[in-house]
C-alpha cells in the first residue's frame, strides 16, 4: 500500500468501518472485557517476548519483562527499572550496572 501511495486512504477506509460500529459499545460493556483483553493481551506480550528472546538469543528473564513494559510505558517503565535496581543493588556501581542492563 505504501508503494501504491494508498496507505493513508486505507487507513481512513479502516476508520470509517470501525468507528460506526463503536456507537453500539456502551461504558459497562467496555468494563465487562476490559479484565478479558488486559489478560489476553498480557499472555501475548509474554509469548512474543518468549519468542523474541529465542531469535535475539537473549535470556527469558530478561526479554520478557522488556516485552511487558511495552504495557506500563515511558515513566513507569523507567520508574520500575530504577526501582529494582536500586533494592538489588548493593554498592553504587552494582546499580548503575542493573539499571544499564534492564
Amino acid at each position: 500500500m505504501e508503494r501504491a501511495n494508498s496507505f493513508g486512504i486505507g487507513m481512513i477506509g479502516i476508520i470509517f468501518a470501525v468507528i460506526p460500529s463503536l456507537n453500539a459499545v456502551i461504558f459497562t460493556d467496555f468494563l465487562h472485557y476490559l479484565p478479558i483483553i488486559i489478560l489476553i493481551g498480557a499472555l501475548g506480550i509474554i509469548l512474543g517476548g518468549y519468542i523474541g528472546s529465542k531469535l535475539f538469543k537473549w535470556g527469558p528473564y530478561l526479554d520478557i519483562p522488556v516485552a511487558l513494559m511495552a504495557m506500563v510505558g515511558f515513566p513507569g517503565g523507567y520508574l520500575l527499572c530504577e526501582e529494582v535496581s536500586c533494592t538489588v543493588g548493593r554498592t553504587l556501581e552494582e546499580q548503575e550496572y542493573l539499571l544499564k542492563a534492564i
